[in-house]
């Protein structure tokens, strides 16, 4: 919402195919291996629907590596942030890393794909909001600790947590707008998987 109660509209800009190499290559990676996938039959299912169920699943769990590769497509593409690679001192690999230069600050994005979570994941999104931020400090030690922010980020849905994030909080705190960049991604993707059936007689 924005301050005078209305709902704040999604920033959309245009974004073509050349606007989205990393994702683009991650699509083009991910659907090489959905040409190749093999998959036992679920009993429930005939072996055609079986394998159909199955292969939109797995193309739906894969999603999340295009997702952020969208989103650094975006990062690249905005003249005040900087992008980061993985830190492979880190015990667990951080999905988005950046900077916002003009502030100095270390911002690192764990992406959620939807908001449904169970119990046991939302323990585990409030023990990494309090421990992540000193572990990336102890690998990143040029950054001081007040500089250094970890968000969960959920792109559809409402966040289920108090600290989660939007991809409008994103645009609002650090001036990302990624919604574009997604949005032309998902339409690359989900054209993929379309071909990828039809090759596949689904």
């Amino acid at each position: 919402m924005s301050p005078n109660g209305r709902t704040m509209r999604p920033h959309l800009v245009p974004v073509g195919l050349t606007g989205i190499p990393r994702a683009d290559a991650a699509i083009k990676r991910t659907i090489e291996t959905l040409r190749t996938s093999q998959f036992e039959q679920d009993p429930l299912f005939d072996a055609s629907d079986s394998f159909r169920v199955s292969l939109c699943n797995s193309a739906v769990k894969r999603e999340g590596a295009i997702i952020e590769a969208a989103i650094k497509d975006a990062i690249e593409q905005t003249s005040h942030l900087r992008l980061f690679g993985g830190d492979t001192r880190l015990p667990r690999q951080i999905d988005v890393q950046f900077e916002l230069c003009d502030q100095g600050w270390l911002i690192a994005l764990e992406i959620k794909r939807g908001s449904m979570h169970d119990s046991t994941k939302l323990r585990q999104f409030h023990a990494d909001l309090q421990s992540i931020p000193s572990l990336l400090q102890s690998a990143l030690p040029l950054f001081p600790a007040q500089n250094v922010f970890f968000h969960i980020v959920f792109m559809s849905g409402d966040p289920p947590l108090k600290d989660g994030l939007t991809l409008n909080d994103l645009g609002r705190l650090y001036g990302l707008h990624a919604r574009s960049h997604i949005l032309t991604a998902r339409q690359r993707y989900s054209a993929a998987i379309k071909a990828v059936l039809r090759e596949r007689g689904l």
